[in-house]
């Protein structure tokens, strides 16, 4: 997005360009998956044994745009190296190039370099990586182009690795004679232990990255739950785009971003034969250039396996936070600049940190039978609850400035009404979830859920709403199936609130038929709007399902029939 200069009394100033990387959230292709309209081409080669080159040049097209117009031009490039069993070399190349009718308007580039080592130390392994961006915008604009250069470095070192199904342990009664290199691979790591030291300058930018969402935990992945996961998201008409693989990785946040330096460690450790698996992980983050503290975060897990029957879960988290400053909100930011939100109701001083403490069990009676209860203590109502539903009362605006004679404009955020919502510090709140699993039969799967939640602002993101729900999952026969929802709950209705806060119930039916044709397709027919919709735009914002896109029934009749040919 090129830079804009306006000179009209009342907004005077240059506003910089941009570069743009929200292209995909607009589109999708037949089969429901999110896409970029890329124009360019990509090749992979290994011309040696121990060498492989994968490359990548390509041009982001808009929705309205001719095919044969051009305002950017991306690149990547890769080269891997691997001298031996111990040692691997990288090296990585981007760019992206801007284009302003047909003039070079802004040019970025990215080198690096990156090594992994694991040396005679079984189970240690060494990585690192160095990089260089030079950023230039606006060349299209003097005075106002800008030019940034920075470097980024990363260390890490690892011992062990905690495995999700750990083998069966060594016989130690066995063969005396056996080969010691075999008992070795045979024994399981129980442990693993991560050490990572990472810096970003505040002038590097790479322009085909972004850490702004990376850089905290995910509001889902502050919660206990019990229900499985789904095995895949954004579902397309034939196959997913987004499986529980791809993101499971981001479930706990590195605070890894421009201008920061980080040490983070984690250690996951296993007791009991494996029964007990216990997860440490905390950060501390501060700013590269300033060196301003920023934040640290710890984190406690722990999931014991008390018997075939019985699974016990527990959660603690500690965020700590800089004192807020007057008039800036401490949690929600600009992802464009970086920059905290105008908050007009934070008080200059006040303490915003966040704390969790949280604990379940789930109990299998019979195959057919379970019960699980979560209890949760905490004043996180923010990152939690992804900020829901107080981050929709905000408001575009702009602040101006004046450096080296010149004046810039700057786009910000305004977050108004927020005297509905606490304030630092903080207070405390109860969430209590229950759930009860039926499974009459093979074809038959049945749930029942309870969640009150003392924060009545809590809202339709994810299961931690009050709500009553019921789902229903019944394969008729092996081509007919039937699913059913049914979801009460309350909460404030914030479109009222001027009139005063009116606590709302709703009630939200979904149905779903599909009946599949042996190899000639799918042929769906649904009523409402559900969490995860097989042949929907919309996806669920966790994984773990409970996101209504609607509080009360949409009654909305779909048919889909699909086909791969």
């Amino acid at each position: 997005q090129p830079g804009m200069l306006s000179t009209s009394a009342a907004s005077a100033g240059f506003t910089r360009g941009e570069w743009e990387d929200d292209l995909s959230f607009f589109t999708r292709d037949s089969n429901m998956t999110r896409l970029t309209g890329l124009r360019g081409f990509s090749m992979k080669s290994e011309p040696w044994e121990n060498v492989s080159i994968e490359s990548t040049v390509a041009s982001s097209k808009g929705l309205w745009q001719d095919y044969e117009a051009f305002d950017n031009i991306e690149g990547a490039g890769r080269i891997k190296f691997t001298p031996g069993d111990k040692l691997q070399l990288g090296l990585v190349n981007t760019f992206r190039y801007g284009l302003e009718e047909g003039s070079r308007d802004a040019e970025n580039r990215v080198i690096a370099a990156d090594f992994s080592y694991t040396p005679d130390t079984y189970g240690v392994e060494v990585k690192g990586e160095v990089a260089y961006s030079r950023d230039e915008r606006d060349l299209t604009q003097e005075p106002y182009d800008t030019k940034n250069v920075g470097n980024a470095y990363r260390f890490e070192i690892q011992k062990g690795k905690v495995q999700e199904e750990r083998p069966e342990k060594w016989d130690e009664e066995a063969d005396e004679e056996a080969d010691e290199e075999v008992q070795e691979e045979a024994e399981p790591f129980d442990y693993a232990l991560r050490l990572t030291c990472t810096r970003m300058d505040k002038g590097f930018y790479p322009a085909l990255a972004n850490y702004r969402f990376t850089r905290k935990d995910p509001f889902w992945g502050r919660h206990i739950h019990f229900k499985e996961p789904y095995k895949e998201y954004y579902g397309g008409l034939y196959y997913s785009t987004l499986t529980w693989d791809d993101i499971r990785q981001y479930r706990i946040g590195d605070s890894v971003d421009i201008d920061r330096d980080v040490v983070a460690l984690r250690l996951e450790k296993a007791f009991l034969d494996g029964d007990l698996d216990t997860l440490f992980d905390g950060r501390n983050a501060h700013e590269a250039s300033s060196g301003k503290y920023i934040e640290s975060v710890g984190r406690l897990e722990a999931d014991w396996q008390a018997d075939e029957k019985l699974l016990i879960k527990f959660l603690g988290i500690y965020h700590d936070l800089p004192d807020a400053t007057g008039g800036k909100d401490p949690i929600i930011y600009n992802v464009d600049t970086n920059e905290f939100a105008d908050n007009d109701w934070i008080e200059d001083g006040k303490d915003p940190s966040l704390k969790t403490a949280s604990a379940g069990l789930k109990y299998d009676f019979f195959d057919w039978l379970s019960f699980d209860f979560i209890y949760e203590y905490t004043n996180d109502f923010t990152v939690g609850l992804d900020d829901y539903p107080r981050r929709l009362l905000n408001n575009p605006n702009f602040s101006s400035y004046t450096q080296e004679g010149l004046v810039w404009r700057e786009p910000t955020t305004w977050l108004y009404d927020q005297y509905l919502f606490p304030t630092p510090p903080y207070p405390w709140f109860n969430i209590y979830k229950a759930g009860l699993g039926l499974k009459p039969c093979d074809d038959l799967k049945l749930r029942l859920e309870y969640t009150k939640n003392d924060y009545k602002f809590a809202s339709q993101v994810d299961d931690n709403i009050n709500h009553i729900g019921f789902e229903a999952d019944y394969d008729i026969t092996d081509s007919l199936s039937l699913k059913f929802n049914y979801t009460y709950s309350q909460c404030y209705d914030l479109q009222a609130r001027d009139e005063g806060l009116d606590y709302k119930s709703h009630h939200n039916v979904f149905v779903n038929l599909d009946y599949k044709m042996e190899d000639k397709g799918v042929f769906s027919l649904q009523f409402g709007e559900a969490a995860l919709l097989p042949y929907s735009t919309m996806a669920t914002t966790s994984p773990y399902g409970g996101f209504l896109p609607t509080l009360d029934t949409a009654h909305i009749v779909r048919a889909y029939f699909s086909r791969k040919f």
